[in-house]
């Protein structure tokens, strides 16, 4: 997943949940798949095709009750090659233990934040962030890891191809295609605001 549009998506999401603090008012999901796929026999091609690979596995897959029985166990390709596959899967596995989002958001804004060789900094940004980076490893290296992965592609897979790239965020269920990511959860929300939904926050008046 690692891309400048991914890493401007987390940027964003960090500036409008955590720096805001809107933790309160805000159930957020992160899923590190991205725009990977499983290299079915029927949507087979021997490497990473968007076009072709990806969209046949969609259309394929998205449907439990009619996808083939290697939907999500062959071989998996990453748009950005293996070191993403690597990165989503340690990030799988961070969510996997550390469900509070005041813990793994931090830590993916620093890990996506790196530019280059994130793997490399997981030790860096799991110490930052109270993160086991042996239990990251360990999970990461096993069938727990499979399973995270798993999971992150069959949550992707049921958008369909109403996925129209990455990063894909929803609010409530809807595409954000805006520029104000705060603004647009302030707006969404219904309850009583809390101060980072306050008008003098939200770069432009409510």
């Amino acid at each position: 997943m690692c891309s400048s549009d991914l890493q401007n998506a987390v940027d964003e999401v960090f500036e409008a949940v955590h720096k805001a603090d809107l933790y309160s008012i805000v159930n957020f999901t992160f899923v590190p798949f991205g725009n990977a796929y499983f290299n079915t026999k029927k949507c087979y091609h021997p490497q990473y095709e968007r076009q072709i690979g990806l969209s046949c596995w969609i259309r394929e897959c998205e449907n439990p009750s009619t996808s083939a029985s290697d939907c999500f166990t062959a071989p998996l390709l990453c748009q950005h090659g293996t070191d993403e596959c690597k990165e989503n899967l340690i990030e799988a596995c961070v969510l996997a233990h550390y469900a509070d989002s005041k813990t793994h958001l931090p830590f993916l804004e620093c890990y996506e934040g790196q530019r280059s060789d994130h793997h490399g900094n997981l030790a860096k940004c799991a110490d930052m962030n109270g993160i086991d980076a042996d239990k990251v490893t360990q999970c990461a290296s096993g069938s727990e890891g499979t399973d995270a992965t798993v999971a992150n592609a069959k949550a992707t897979v049921a958008l369909g191809s109403a996925k129209l790239g990455t990063p894909w965020i929803l609010i409530n269920g809807k595409s954000y295609q805006g520029s104000n990511l705060k603004r647009a959860i302030c707006e969404a929300y219904t309850g009583t605001a809390p101060p980072g939904c306050h008008k003098g926050d939200l770069g432009t008046p409510l």
